[in-house]
């Protein structure tokens, strides 16, 4: 619960300070980070198996460069660091005096079955950083630090998470008997889960740091910096004048047990720090203006340098007027392409419309000449070849033409026989002699898609079949609109 609290105060007091500052790229900037990887202590367990474990960083820093590449930065930063030991071996502490027996010594004896102890450190930070910064593009930045860090210990506590352990004792001077299942003198077998505060808070520690990273640029006023980060500490965090067993039965209570720790018993004689992850962090800074005014007459350089301003000042305004005039004239293009296209599509659409009414005229010419023109084509017995009078020729001509003009036109052409011959043989006739008469129609300019060829045979006479000159009649090839 302290770890989150502790926390919650970086994370409050950086929102606040972001939300009322006003940042643009310049010299100064602070901002906020996160950040969480191997955040683990380094140490050797005397009769344990040491795993190293994850944590995480926050804080706030500031930063200046002195120039466009070197920089000085400062911080203030917390880091939750977590490693664990896993324990199976016997322990054995000699001359003890049990508090229910205060006139006769024994000797404890503690054995760990796969008894796992998880370690965790609160360390309050101080980052002192020289910092590099390099342009990679117009968005990107490249920015590596490297410095010291004075670390101070402001908290931790042990907890068993897995395994039990066993208390039994021998008093020497009963002979070798073992005491170890009595628990109201402390010798038995415990399953329980232990935890206790981490007792070393007043070493103050010092890591050497470095982290690399990219900075992109949000927009005019924010910055996002995403990096690694590595620290480790030089400064042993442990007391090594400790020399108490990690369980001891307490000297007022039989019955209580005094749990110590890895850190704060003999097992643990050294202790470092390592830090190792990815970091997040939004910036925001500040330009620093000098208020010193010099009050001295011009020099050379100085007038060099106001000519060079007025020079660059004329160049830039001349490249702005060539823009400006570059801006119109492509305008004015633009302006005369868009004339030209709206009067093409002007004109298609006239000719479109005008070629509309053509066409509506042509059919209206067409349905007119099959209602006062005769196109019916007439054959020989037993035939389909097209023969042609002047007056029926102009009349199929005249529909050619028509079908030319206007592609929607379509027509059908009917066969007809006499009922000379089998149903068959003249419902064959009939179809040739109508495809006859569109082959005719298409050289002559009909779009053959248009036409629609069928027979009808002998089955729609329109004269005698008993007389030669009304069978003579029913050999006919009509044409109609559809």
């Amino acid at each position: 619960m302290k770890n989150k609290h502790i926390i919650t105060v970086f994370t409050a007091v950086a929102l606040s300070v972001t939300g009322y500052a006003q940042q643009y790229e310049g010299n100064n900037y602070v901002g906020i980070n996160f950040g969480g990887g191997l955040n683990s202590l380094v140490y050797d367990a005397a009769n344990g198996d040491k795993k190293a474990g994850g944590g995480i960083e926050t804080g706030l820093f500031f930063g200046h460069f002195f120039n466009d590449n070197i920089g000085l930065g400062v911080g203030l930063q917390y880091s939750l660091v977590h490693a664990s030991a896993v324990y199976n071996y016997t322990e054995t502490t000699a001359g003890l005096v049990h508090p229910s027996n205060p006139n006769l010594t024994y000797d404890l004896h503690a054995t760990y079955n796969d008894w796992k102890e998880r370690q965790s450190v609160n360390i309050l930070s101080i980052p002192i950083e020289c910092l590099y910064h390099k342009p990679i593009n117009d968005k990107w930045d490249f920015i590596g630090g490297l410095g010291l860090s004075l670390d101070m210990y402001v908290g931790g506590k042990y907890k068993t998470k897995d395994g039990n352990y066993t208390l039994a004792g021998t008093y020497p001077a009963l002979g070798s008997y073992v005491v170890s299942d009595m628990p109201e003198h402390g010798f038995t077998t415990y399953d329980d889960v232990f935890g206790a505060k981490f007792d070393n808070r007043t070493k103050v520690g010092s890591s050497l740091i470095a982290d690399a990273g990219v900075r992109t640029k949000l927009n005019e006023h924010l910055g996002l910096y995403m990096g690694l980060y590595f620290g480790y500490g030089f400064t042993n965090l442990i007391d090594e004048s400790k020399s108490n067993s990690i369980l001891v039965i307490n000297q007022s209570d039989p019955k209580k047990i005094d749990y110590y720790g890895s850190l704060d018993s003999r097992e643990v004689d050294k202790a470092h720090l390592l830090r190792l992850g990815v970091k997040i962090a939004v910036d925001f800074g500040w330009n620093k203006s000098s208020k010193k005014v010099v009050d001295q007459k011009p020099t050379v350089d100085n007038e060099a340098e106001r000519i060079a301003k007025e020079k660059a000042e004329a160049e830039r305004l001349a490249a702005e007027k060539a823009e400006a005039e570059r801006i119109a004239k492509q305008k004015a293009e633009e302006e005369r392409l868009a004339a030209e296209k709206a009067a093409r599509e002007k004109a298609a659409a006239d000719s479109a419309a005008k070629a509309k009414i053509v066409a509506e005229q042509t059919k209206a010419e067409a349905e007119n000449l099959l209602k006062n023109i005769n196109a019916t084509v007439y054959f020989n017995s037993g035939d389909a070849n097209i023969t042609l009078d002047d007056k029926t020729n102009a009349a199929i001509q005249a529909i050619c033409k028509a079908m030319n003009a206007d592609k929607s036109l379509k027509i059908v052409i009917t066969g007809h026989t006499d009922n000379t011959g089998s149903l068959e043989a003249n419902m064959k006739y009939g179809q040739k002699r109508a495809e006859a008469l569109r082959d005719y129609m298409v050289k002559l300019g009909a779009p053959a898609e248009n036409i629609e060829c069928v027979s009808k045979g002998p089955k729609e006479p329109i004269a005698d079949n008993k007389t030669l000159a009304g069978r003579s009649k029913n050999r006919r090839a009509t044409v109609n609109f559809k």
